[in-house]
C-alpha cells in the first residue's frame, strides 16, 4: 500500500510538471464539482452581461519591496479583460492590496495551512480574490488540505478553487501572471470549468450515439473535443507551430484523438486545455459556447453574493505607516478617520479619503514630485467639505464627486468614446486620461457639442478619466479592448 501510494504521487508530479495548474488536485472537491456541473448547464438566451468585482493581492517582502510590479499587474488584468469581455463577463478591478510577509514571499505552498490562513485573513468576501505570489509552488509528495506539508520537492504552479470550496480565491505564481492566458485559465476553474482532458484518458472521441460519454467524463461538455493526458514519456511536442495537434494517442476504444473518421481533433486553442507541453500553452485563445454557458450559470447560481463594484468597502479607521515609494500607488479609504504617519516619495501616487477626519502626524511628508490627494467624503461618495491640515498647515487637495455623474460610453471601448456630464452648467471642461500606473496619456478640452474623444492610438488596458469642472474632480474608469 505504501509503495503504491508513493508511485502514484510520483506519477502525479511528473504530469503536473507539464501542466503548471493543479486546480483539480482535491479529489473530494473535484467529484462534488462534477455533480454540481451536471446541473448547471443553461442557455443565456437574454445575452446577459455579468459584472464581478476582482481584488488583486500582491505579496511582497516584509519591508515592502519585491512582488509583482504595477505594469505586470496591469498587463495581467488587461489580458483577463480582453478574454472575458467578449463573452459577457466583465470585471471591476479594485485597487491592489499589498501583503508584506517574508514567509509567504519566499514560498507559498498550495493547499497548505499558510495558504488558508493568508486567504481567510486577506480575502474580500464580496470579490474574486487573486493572490500574486513570487514563489507559489506545489508539493512533490503531499497535497494537504490546509495542512502542514512535508515536501521532498516543489515546483512552480498556479491554482484556483471550484465553487464547491469555501476558498473563493485564485493563486498565481508571478512567473505566469502575464503568460499564455494562465489567469484566464484559473478564473475558468473558479467559474466551475474543468480541464478539457479531465480524468486521465477516459473520455471517448465520438460525440454522439451509445458510445459517446462526453456528458459523463472529461470536462462533462460535448462541444470540447476529447483530449489525451500527456504522459512523461510522450514525444517532445504533440502540437506543431501552427497550434495543431499532431499526436498519435488513442481513446479507450482505440480511436485516434486526431480522428479523420469523426472529423475532430483536440482543441489546442481552448483556454482550459492542459497536459501538453508548456511551450504549447501559448496556443490557448478561446472558450466554447458550452464553457461560456457553464461559467455564466456558475456566476448566477454560485456567486450571487459577489459585488459588481469596488465601492463602499471601507474600514472604519486606518493608521497609515507604510511609506509609498517611487512608482507605487497607494489608495486608502476609511469610513471615519485616517491617521497618516508615512512618507510619500517623489514619483509616487497616493490618495487618502475619510468620512470624518484625516490627521497627518509630524513625520508625515509628501515629497516634491509626488502626486498626493486627500479628501473628506463618505464611502458612499457623498462629499463633505471639511478642512484638512498637515502639522496645522493647510494643504491643497481636491474632492472627488460620485463618478456616476460622469457618463462615458461605450465602456469597454474599441477606441472612440463619448463623454457626457449632464449635471454641469459649463459649456466646456477639461479632461485628463491616465493609465493604471498613473501616467498621463491625454489632456483635452471637451464640450457638449464636441464630446467624442479618439483613443485609437492607445493600447488595450484600464484607464482613468479625470474631469475638472472648477470646483471638483470626477474620476471614471474605462477599459479599451480592441
Amino acid at each position: 500500500m505504501i509503495v503504491s501510494l508513493l508511485f502514484s504521487s510520483f506519477g502525479l508530479f511528473a504530469q503536473i510538471q507539464q501542466e503548471t495548474c493543479i486546480s483539480n488536485i482535491n479529489l473530494d472537491q473535484y467529484k462534488l464539482s462534477i455533480e454540481q456541473s451536471k446541473k448547471r448547464n443553461f442557455i443565456n438566451q437574454n445575452n446577459n452581461t455579468y459584472s464581478i468585482k476582482l481584488k488583486p493581492h500582491i505579496i511582497r517582502r516584509s519591508n515592502g519591496t519585491g512582488g509583482l510590479s504595477q505594469s505586470e499587474l496591469l498587463a495581467s488584468l488587461t489580458q483577463l479583460a480582453s478574454i472575458y469581455i467578449p463573452i459577457g463577463i466583465t470585471f471591476e478591478f479594485c485597487e491592489a492590496n499589498f501583503i508584506d510577509d517574508n514567509e509567504i514571499f519566499d514560498e507559498l505552498i498550495a493547499f497548505s495551512n499558510e495558504e488558508c490562513t493568508m486567504g481567510n485573513q486577506y480575502r474580500d468576501p464580496t470579490a474574486i480574490n487573486v493572490f500574486y505570489a513570487p514563489n507559489a509552488v506545489g508539493c512533490l509528495n503531499f497535497f494537504p488540505n490546509c495542512g502542514n506539508p512535508n515536501c521532498s520537492g516543489t515546483f512552480p504552479v498556479n491554482w484556483a478553487y471550484f465553487p464547491s470550496s469555501e476558498n473563493e480565491w485564485v493563486v498565481m505564481n508571478n512567473s505566469f501572471a502575464t503568460q499564455d492566458l494562465t489567469l484566464s485559465h484559473e478564473i475558468g476553474h473558479f467559474f466551475n470549468l474543468l480541464h478539457t482532458n479531465q480524468r486521465n484518458n477516459i473520455e471517448r472521441v465520438v460525440r454522439e450515439g451509445s458510445n459517446a460519454n462526453c456528458n459523463r467524463f472529461g470536462d462533462l461538455l460535448c462541444d470540447t473535443n476529447a483530449s489525451p493526458t500527456l504522459s512523461p514519456n510522450a514525444p517532445l511536442s504533440n502540437v506543431n507551430d501552427k497550434c495543431q495537434y499532431i499526436g498519435t494517442e488513442t481513446d479507450p476504444l482505440g480511436e485516434p484523438y486526431n480522428s479523420i473518421k469523426f472529423g475532430v481533433s483536440p482543441q489546442v486553442n481552448n483556454i482550459m486545455h492542459t497536459g501538453f507541453r508548456d511551450s504549447d500553452l501559448e496556443c490557448r485563445t478561446r472558450f466554447t459556447n458550452g464553457q461560456i454557458n457553464r461559467m455564466q450559470a456558475s456566476i448566477k447560481n454560485d456567486y450571487g453574493h459577489l459585488s459588481a463594484t469596488c465601492e463602499n468597502n471601507c474600514l472604519d479607521d486606518i493608521i497609515i505607516t507604510q511609506n509609498v515609494t517611487s512608482g507605487q500607488i497607494d489608495i486608502q479609504e476609511a469610513s471615519n478617520t485616517i491617521v497618516a504617519k508615512n512618507k510619500i516619495f517623489s514619483n509616487a501616487t497616493a490618495s487618502y479619503s475619510a468620512g470624518l477626519d484625516i490627521t497627518f502626524k509630524p513625520n508625515f511628508d509628501a515629497n516634491l514630485g509626488s502626486d498626493f490627494e486627500a479628501s473628506i467624503k463618505e464611502c458612499s461618495n457623498a462629499q463633505r467639505n471639511l478642512p484638512i491640515a498637515i502639522n496645522n498647515k493647510r494643504v491643497n487637495y481636491s474632492f472627488i464627486k460620485d463618478g456616476n455623474n460622469l457618463i462615458v460610453y461605450p465602456n469597454p471601448s474599441r477606441g472612440n468614446i463619448t463623454i457626457e456630464y449632464p449635471f454641469s452648467n459649463l459649456d466646456s471642461y477639461q479632461i485628463e486620461l491616465y493609465n493604471y500606473l498613473g501616467s498621463k496619456m491625454l489632456e483635452k478640452s471637451v464640450s457638449k457639442s464636441n464630446n467624442i474623444v479618439d483613443l485609437e492610438i492607445l493600447p488595450n488596458g484600464i484607464y482613468f478619466i479625470k474631469l475638472f469642472d472648477k470646483q471638483s474632480v470626477i474620476t471614471k474608469e474605462i477599459i479599451i479592448s480592441k
